[in-house]
Formats: C-alpha cells, sequence, structure tokens
C-alpha cells in the first residue's frame, strides 16, 4: 500500500539536487523548521496525554482511561491544526 501524499504533485517537495546555494539553504531551512515543529507538537502532545492518564480527576470528575486520554490527545491536536490552518489562510485576527 503506497501512501497518497496530502498536497498535489505539483507542490509536494521531494529531495533532489539543488544547484542553487540560497535555494538549498532556504530548502534545509524549511525541513530543519519542520522536524522542530514536529516534534514539539509531539513533545506537547505526550505531555498532555501524560497529564491526562496521571491525574487523579479532571474537570469533567473521572479519571481518564489511556485509550480515552489518547483521544482527548488527538481531538486537542486536531483542533490545534484547524485553527492554525485558519489563521494561515485569514490571518490570526481574523473571526
Amino acid at each position: 500500500m503506497t501512501a497518497t501524499p496530502y498536497l498535489p504533485a505539483e507542490i509536494t517537495m521531494q529531495p533532489f539536487q539543488i544547484s542553487d546555494p540560497e535555494a538549498r539553504r532556504l530548502a534545509a531551512a524549511a525541513g530543519a523548521a519542520r522536524d522542530a515543529a514536529y516534534d514539539a507538537l509531539q513533545a506537547y502532545a505526550d505531555a498532555v496525554y501524560a497529564e491526562l492518564v496521571g491525574a487523579a480527576r479532571h474537570a469533567c470528575g473521572l479519571p481518564l482511561s489511556p485509550s480515552h486520554a489518547d483521544l482527548v490527545a488527538r481531538g486537542i491536536l486536531s483542533e490545534m491544526g484547524a485553527e492554525m490552518a485558519h489563521d494561515w489562510e485569514y490571518g490570526p485576527t481574523a473571526p
């Protein structure tokens, strides 16, 4: 089974030789920034999950099972992604 890229083929970034030094530097910086952002989001998700599982009680008044905590953490990340996409398209001050 092959993964289908989310982005259209014409804008999907694939590794290839870049002869222009400035373009190569920008491509490397973009890749490093993507990796750093992913690592930061993973650390955030891990911390949210640990907090949800480790706390005896939550705002809803019940302890969360590991599977429920996983679902809540995934929902938080999904909501963050939708908010970031909205901000990217319309700006952070848009309604």
